[in-house]
């Protein structure tokens, strides 16, 4: 079906729809918890090229056989990989010439946010501080925070030091990628839970 053809209001509510449902199962692939059977371990891939480079790279999630594509361990170049597709999507929206559909890339801005504010490298300053959190990441829901946290594993040493060692731009994404671990990850938990005490 040819959405042009559609009323103006029905193509808005249409693109609305899609991008919610995207969206929506992103942001539970990053979230599901999965049952504590035994994990198996499954590369990340993103929907770009630059989620398929990270992915190559190193970048992971665990995921549980009966939980589908909810990820049970995540590491940074996971999340900047979801980021960079996210960021895709945003685009796609804004460029979508729709006069009923103005702000569609706003769908995508809690998954955005979150991830921003997971990878952002001023994080421990940023979570702590609610009126800073707040100005920020408006949409940053603490709990999903905590729960991306609780998963996050360090980027295995030889992802880091393929990502360094390759020609051109490798290294200087290596330099950009903030250096989310699990220690890290506990820390900002702690001041997520202080914070909103």
């Amino acid at each position: 079906m040819c959405l042009v053809a559609l009323p103006p209001e029905a193509n808005a509510a249409v693109h609305f729809a899609s991008c919610a449902y995207v969206h929506s199962n992103l942001r539970a692939a990053l979230l599901d918890e999965g049952p504590s059977s035994s994990p198996t371990s499954a590369s990340a891939s993103g929907s770009n090229s630059s989620g398929s480079a990270a992915a190559a790279s190193g970048s992971s999630t665990t995921q549980s056989p009966s939980a589908g594509t909810g990820c049970v361990r995540v590491n940074a170049l996971a999340l900047h990989s979801l980021r960079l597709d996210v960021l895709c999507l945003e685009s796609f929206a804004r460029e979508c010439v729709l006069e009923e559909a103005s702000g569609l890339e706003q769908v995508f801005a809690p998954l955005r946010q979150l991830l921003d504010a997971l990878l952002d490298r001023g994080a421990s300053h940023v979570l702590g501080n609610v009126p800073t959190r707040s100005a920020l990441y408006p949409q940053l829901d603490c709990h999903d925070a905590e729960t991306v946290l609780h998963k996050v594993v360090g980027v295995p040493a030889m992802a880091r030091l393929k990502m360094m060692s390759s020609g051109g731009r490798g290294g200087a994404a290596a330099a950009e990628l903030p250096s989310l671990d699990k220690k890290q990850a506990t820390e900002l938990i702690k001041l997520l839970q202080s914070s909103s005490s």
